[in-house]
């Protein structure tokens, strides 16, 4: 999963970077749209 989170890295600002710590998942609630997930960003 670390390979996958450098190339992330590298595609999304520093601070998508920090949702991926916290949780992978979250990045498809920002697609979906469900910011009730991010809404303490």
């Amino acid at each position: 999963e670390v390979p996958d989170f450098n190339t992330m890295d590298e595609l999304y600002d520093p601070s998508t970077v920090m949702f991926f710590f916290r949780n992978k998942h979250i990045m498809i609630d920002l697609g979906t749209g469900n910011n009730n997930k991010i809404n303490w960003a």
